[in-house]
């Protein structure tokens, strides 16, 4: 943390070093306190540095003469093409993060395991972030923010009515850091004892199926991700009677894809749930599930649509027909366009949500009074719509969110 008052500074880091029970310590001339767990307090020139030891003598290094981040690979790169007049800047690099930390898994996800370079912008009426990352060793644009034309293609053939879509292009190397993003919003969340439903447990219930599909095993890679093409999410519906919501994925192997919905009802139901077969209209295979959790049945199934074969992980069994068979999609609808104008030119949307929507569902099943979730929702009723989409720069591939703020007012 850079400091106006070195001496204020000094203070405020030996009250919290002594609080810690910390003893002094030293290294190339800086003195600092370091707790018996290896969590260091230092002032380092005009920075007060809290973190473990080792981190505390990086910084110490990178003040005298060490390499610093503005040394790192694409560093400069990417500062350089960042937006002007950005309020917050992240950068970083997951390729660097230790083998197996659930962060780097999660920026691995998001990026590809590239530098990525994040800057917050701030308007009257709307945030924005852009992300931005540099090709990776293989070429390959795997992560969920890269700038993949199949993103966008996927998020157009949803239905037109969604109020959330969500377009992925490589589905089977996205699964993986997806689910483990889920799993980790479920624990955060919680679940709030003798609630009828709660927050953590409807993500948790949703999520058993996911990470089925994004096992890290042979047999998960050879059954369900090997045929994965890209891949569109959405929800639809102004209420939780009319809500219809699903996961759509496209195969390049209709056999392997429809036998995928045995397989996965298979393993659900050696978890504990409740698996039965049922008939679908316009479907090759089709099973309904009960999970914990989850107030409405979710059903697996898999068959043709005007795009081709598709896999479907769908909440109720109309959601099944409209990511098949949508009477229309987003490719001409007006959230599809509005969402175009927000992020400006160049940038292909594939991203679309609508919060007062969302909001409204969450209050109506009594989520509004969910403790995980009350933190939150000054925030959602702040928020308007989110857009996102992607282009490419140069060499720099940029994602963009913008999401539109509502007046106090509503």
């Amino acid at each position: 943390m850079d400091t106006r008052d070195t001496g204020a500074a000094r203070s405020f880091l030996a009250s919290q070093a002594k609080h810690a029970g910390a003893h002094a310590s030293s290294y190339r001339g800086v003195s600092y306190e370091v707790t018996p767990g290896g969590i260091a307090f230092g002032l380092v020139g005009r920075f007060a540095v809290i973190g473990t030891e080792a981190a505390l003598r990086e910084v110490i290094g990178a003040t005298q003469g060490e390499p610093a981040l503005s040394a790192a690979p694409g560093y400069s790169k990417l500062a350089d093409a960042a937006p002007e007049g950005a309020i917050v800047h992240l950068y970083a690099s997951p390729g660097a993060a230790r083998s197996g930390s659930s962060p780097g898994g999660l920026l691995e996800a998001l990026g590809g395991a590239r530098a990525t370079y994040a800057s917050l912008t701030a308007a009257a009426s709307s945030l924005r972030l852009d992300v931005d990352t540099l090709p990776g060793a293989t070429g390959a644009r795997t992560g969920l923010l890269s700038a993949d034309p199949a993103a966008a293609q996927a998020l157009s053939e949803l239905p037109a009515d969604s109020w959330l879509g969500i377009g992925i292009g490589h589905a089977g190397s996205s699964l993986p850091g997806t689910t483990a993003a889920l799993s980790a919003l479920s624990s955060l969340a919680g679940k709030e004892e003798g609630a009828s439903i709660s927050l953590g447990a409807l993500v948790g219930g949703l999520t058993a199926p996911l990470k089925v599909l994004g096992a890290d095993t042979a047999a998960a890679r050879r059954d369900y991700r090997s045929w994965m093409g890209s891949a569109g999410i959405f929800a639809a519906g102004s209420s939780v009677l009319e809500l219809r919501a699903a996961v759509s994925i496209s195969s390049t192997n209709a056999a392997r894809s429809r036998a995928a919905v045995g397989r996965l009802g298979a393993a659900l139901r050696r978890a504990g749930d409740e698996v039965t077969s049922v008939h679908i209209p316009g479907t090759e295979a089709a099973l309904s599930v009960r999970l914990p959790g989850v107030p409405l049945a979710v059903f697996i199934a898999a068959g043709q649509s005007h795009t081709g074969p598709k896999f479907v992980l769908a909440l109720g069994e109309a959601a099944v027909s409209a990511a098949l068979s949508p009477a229309e999609t987003l490719a001409n609808a007006p959230a599809r366009a509005a969402a175009a104008s927000a992020l400006g030119g160049g940038f292909a949307p594939s991203v679309i949500a609508d919060f007062p929507t969302l909001l409204a569902l969450l209050e109506g099943v009594g989520l509004g009074e969910d403790p995980s979730l009350s933190p939150l929702l000054p925030y959602l009723r702040a928020s308007g719509t989110l857009a996102g989409g992607s282009k490419l720069e140069g060499e720099i591939e940029r994602f963009s969110l913008v999401l539109g703020l509502r007046s106090s007012g509503g």
